[in-house]
């Protein structure tokens, strides 16, 4: 016996209808269901390379730290090389204990050095003595007047800078003719004398730029 389908056609249709409406809607939501898993995973991804890039960038900036350090101790490096030589000729010439040696007996209770340094010919020697205590100044200035540096001199080649005080003109006089007398000496130069005041007693400030 054959089945008679006795529910009318439109109803059919609109079950038929109901049922391809359930399975796009089930079809929209994975699809939607599978664009939000996708954009997550996306912006995951995003934020993932933002902090490995900003790692990179630190680690740049640390490297590139790192090689001007390096640079700065080659530079350094470099400068204790030429100080080496220069000593290196030097101690062939005459031996450090000597020349310090030879400036003490020199010096005395009426003139005494506050700075002796050895220079190169590639560094700029100072024209005047570096800023002093506020108890020496000199006569008719100020001592921020009397701290003017003035222009700089270049060394022609391996000399002492020789910076202190005397007592009084001729006691520098008599200084400077004692170091006029050293075998060692090549050269001498008179760079600065002045004429101040320390503490209670009138004192001659003076720089010297002695040539070996």
């Amino acid at each position: 016996m054959r089945d008679v389908n006795l529910i009318p056609a439109d109803v059919l249709a609109r079950r038929q209808q109901r049922a391809r409406l359930r399975l796009w809607g089930i079809a929209v939501a994975v699809a939607l269901l599978a664009l939000l898993g996708s954009g997550f995973l996306l912006h995951w991804q995003i934020g993932h390379a933002e902090q490995r890039l900003a790692r990179l960038q630190q680690q740049r900036q640390a490297l590139a730290q790192l090689l001007e350090d390096l640079k700065a101790l080659r530079a350094r490096q470099q400068q204790l090389q030429v100080r080496e030589r220069v000593l290196e000729r030097l101690l062939q010439r005459v031996s450090l204990p000597r020349l310090f040696a030879d400036l003490a007996a020199l010096t005395d209770a009426q003139l005494w050095l506050t700075r002796v340094e050895l220079r190169t010919a590639a560094s700029p020697a100072p024209a005047v003595a570096p800023q002093r205590a506020a108890t020496f100044f000199t006569l008719g200035r100020t001592p921020a007047q009397a701290a003017d540096t003035g222009p700089e001199r270049k060394e022609t080649q391996t000399s002492l800078l020789v910076q202190g005080y005397a007592t009084s003109t001729q006691r520098l006089a008599d200084f400077l003719a004692g170091l006029a007398r050293l075998p060692w000496l090549a050269g001498l130069e008179l760079q600065v004398v002045r004429q101040g005041v320390f503490l209670t007693r009138e004192a001659v400030e003076f720089t010297l730029a002695v040539r070996l």
